[in-house]
């Protein structure tokens, strides 16, 4: 019994690890994302007035 409750506390460990590297992952993809539409965002502001001048 004792050594059932010593296999399942790892199992545990490895997936709060695992929870906690996902969330973090997670979390550059996020910024990443956000960069990435920010910097779409700012190019978009860029052309639509050029591209308004153009007749």
């Amino acid at each position: 019994m004792a050594k059932e409750n010593q296999t399942s506390s790892s199992p545990s460990t490895a997936t709060r690890i695992a929870r906690t590297n996902r969330g973090a992952s997670m979390g550059l993809l996020n910024l990443l994302k956000y960069c990435v539409e920010r910097k779409f965002l700012d190019a978009m502001n860029l052309v639509i007035p050029w591209t308004e001048h153009v007749p």
